[in-house]
């Protein structure tokens, strides 16, 4: 039930910051809602597909009245959620530890190993980020800025190495917790820190350049 409930707050918080990238590039209300509703649902319905199992997002209307809810919450309250939007930072922390765990199960279930319960664990948290950005052309937030992807990975590998521990073989909800939990601190601390993982410098050339250069100098 716990599990079930920061699933749903966190769905929340994702379709707020989906719709406010909206806002951001001015899109009409379909698009509004529809950056909302991926951002909030996107990564789940990936890995389900991947699972090669009925997306559990589209099994019920929950989900869908969530992030219709949050579309409409961010579009009459714009102004108030933007001036507390460390607010959003957090609910949307808890999300995605919630989700990093979720997806980590989900893999774990099917049978996946390290990199299988990783790489979904990641793109369940991280997936509906992801979709938002292509659909507005932008490089994908998550490869670019912050630890908040880097703060999924983490917490998906600490649930691989500790899922055979004995306390948690007859407790998998207390695992999850577990592990949205680390998330959520890691994730706090990387933003009061500003924590990032080092950027790549643009070269001054191409390859192609730099590799003519060379043969004139042979």
């Amino acid at each position: 039930m716990l599990i079930t409930t920061l699933d749903l707050i966190g769905t929340f918080a994702f379709a707020v910051t989906g719709c406010f990238k909206a806002i951001k590039h001015e899109l009409d209300l379909l698009g509004f809602f529809i950056l909302g509703l991926m951002t909030g649902i996107g990564g789940g319905i990936v890995r389900d597909i991947i699972l090669g199992v009925p997306p559990v997002a589209l099994k019920t209307n929950l989900y869908f009245l969530i992030c219709l809810l949050a579309a409409v919450v961010s579009y009459y309250s714009y102004k108030p959620i933007a001036a507390r939007w460390n607010i959003i930072l957090l609910v949307d922390a808890i999300g995605l530890g919630t989700f990093t765990a979720i997806g980590c199960a989900k893999a774990a279930g099917h049978g996946y190993g390290f990199f299988g319960i990783v790489l979904l664990g990641a793109m369940t948290a991280i997936g509906g980020g992801t979709i938002r950005d292509i659909l507005v052309a932008e490089v994908p937030e998550v490869l670019r800025s912050g630890f908040y992807a880097s703060a999924s990975i983490v917490g998906a590998i600490a649930y691989f190495c500790i899922c055979r521990l004995a306390v948690f073989q007859d407790n998998p909800t207390l695992l999850m917790l577990v592990v949205a939990v680390l998330i959520l601190i890691v994730r706090i601390i990387a933003l009061k820190k500003g924590f990032h993982l080092k950027r790549l410098h643009r070269m001054e050339k191409s390859p192609t350049a730099l590799s003519r250069e060379r043969h004139k100098k042979s």
